[in-house]
C-alpha cells in the first residue's frame, strides 16, 4: 500500500499467462482471413491435328521394265514347256477331227450323190432333194467349188423349187395383195409388206420371161450393183396398177447384155411387195435366184411350149447351164 488504500491500480500492463487463473481460459483473436491466392485460368490446350503420313515416293519404272518383268515371270521354262505341249495336242487333235470330218464328207458325197440321181431319174423330188441337201453340206465341209459340186449344188436349188412351188401364180399374188391392200394404212408399207409376204415365205416362184437392165433410183445406188427387171406387159384388171417386179439376181450378169433384154427361164423367192402410186412393186429375194440348166426338172414344170423364144428350148437350158458353170 502506498498509503492510499486498499485500492489497488492496475496498470495498463496485460499480464502474462502464468499470472492468470489457472481456470481462465484464453481466447486468442481472431486472425484476419487469408487471401486466397488467385488461380490462372488455364488456356485451354490446343487440339493438335494429326498430321498425314508423309507420301512414299515411288520411284519411276520405265513401262518396257515393267513389261519385261512381267513377261519374264510369265513365261517361265516350265511353263512354256507346258504350253508347247498343250499346243501340240491341241494342234494333234484338230487335224485329227479334221481328218476325220473330210473323210465322212466324202463318204457321204459319194453315197447321197448316187442316191440322189437314182431319185431323180425316178422322178421322186422330195427324196432326190434331201438326198443333194445332204452333198451340198458335205461339199461346203470340204470348200469345193468344182463342175461336180456346181451341178450337185444347182439340182438341189431346182427340187427344192419344185417341191415348194407357189400354189398360185405371181398374178395370183398381186390379186391376194390388193385384197389385202385395203386393211392397212398408206403409211403400214411395212407391216402391209410383212403380212403379204409373209404368207409366201417359203414359196418358190418359176418365171419365165424376158428381162432387162433397170434404171436404179438414187438410194438404191449404194444398195446393190445388180438391177434387172421382168417385164410385166398386164395390169390389174380392177385397179388398173401397172406391176414392176425386180429380179436383182447376179446369175443374170452373163446372160442379160447391159442395154437389151433376153429371155430366161428362173426360179426365186419373194421379199417385199408394196404400192407405189398406182405400180405394185414386187422384189425377189436376190441371194434366193438362180437359172434353171438342166431338162429333167424342166419337163417336171410342165410349161406350155412354143416354137420360138420358149425357155423349153434345150439351146436356152444351154446358155443358161454355161452362165451358171453347170456341165450338163
Amino acid at each position: 500500500s502506498d498509503g492510499t488504500g486498499d485500492y489497488r491500480t492496475h496498470g495498463t500492463r496485460r499480464p502474462n499467462i502464468a499470472e492468470r487463473p489457472p481456470d481462465m481460459e484464453y481466447e486468442a483473436p481472431p486472425l484476419p482471413p487469408r487471401a486466397r491466392p488467385q488461380r490462372k485460368e488455364k488456356e485451354p490446350e490446343k487440339k493438335r491435328v494429326a498430321e498425314p503420313p508423309p507420301t512414299p515416293v515411288i520411284p519411276s519404272v520405265p513401262l518396257t521394265t515393267i513389261l519385261g518383268q512381267f513377261i519374264s515371270g510369265l513365261f517361265t521354262p516350265l511353263r512354256f514347256v507346258a504350253l508347247a505341249v498343250i499346243a501340240l495336242v491341241a494342234l494333234t487333235a484338230f487335224f485329227f477331227f479334221r481328218s476325220h470330218e473330210n473323210r465322212v464328207a466324202e463318204r457321204t458325197i459319194q453315197v447321197e450323190v448316187e442316191a440322189g440321181r437314182v431319185s431323180l431319174a425316178e422322178e421322186d423330188w422330195l427324196a432326190a432333194r434331201d438326198h443333194f441337201a445332204a452333198a451340198v453340206d458335205a461339199f461346203d465341209t470340204l470348200g469345193r467349188n468344182d463342175p461336180e459340186s456346181r451341178e450337185i449344188r444347182q439340182l438341189h436349188s431346182e427340187t427344192l423349187a419344185l417341191t415348194r412351188l407357189a400354189s398360185g401364180s405371181l398374178i395370183d399374188f398381186i390379186d391376194e395383195a390388193e385384197a389385202a391392200a385395203n386393211k392397212f394404212k398408206p403409211e403400214e408399207q411395212d407391216k402391209f409388206s410383212d403380212f403379204v409376204c409373209g404368207k409366201h415365205n417359203l414359196d418358190w416362184y418359176i418365171i419365165e420371161g424376158p428381162v432387162h437392165p433397170r434404171e436404179l433410183k438414187k438410194e438404191e445406188r449404194s444398195k446393190t450393183e445388180t438391177h434387172y427387171e421382168l417385164l410385166f406387159p398386164w395390169t390389174m384388171e380392177k385397179s388398173g396398177r401397172r406391176i414392176e417386179v425386180h429380179v436383182d439376181f447376179a446369175c443374170f450378169d452373163e446372160l442379160v447384155a447391159s442395154n437389151s433384154e433376153k429371155v430366161v427361164l428362173f426360179g426365186g423367192q419373194l421379199q417385199d411387195c408394196r404400192l407405189d402410186g398406182d405400180t405394185w412393186v414386187v422384189k425377189f429375194r436376190p441371194e434366193s435366184g438362180f437359172l434353171w440348166t438342166h431338162p429333167v426338172t424342166y419337163r417336171a414344170l410342165q410349161l406350155p411350149q412354143t416354137d420360138e423364144e420358149s425357155p423349153g428350148n434345150l439351146d436356152l437350158l444351154s446358155q443358161q447351164a454355161q452362165a451358171a458353170g453347170v456341165e450338163l
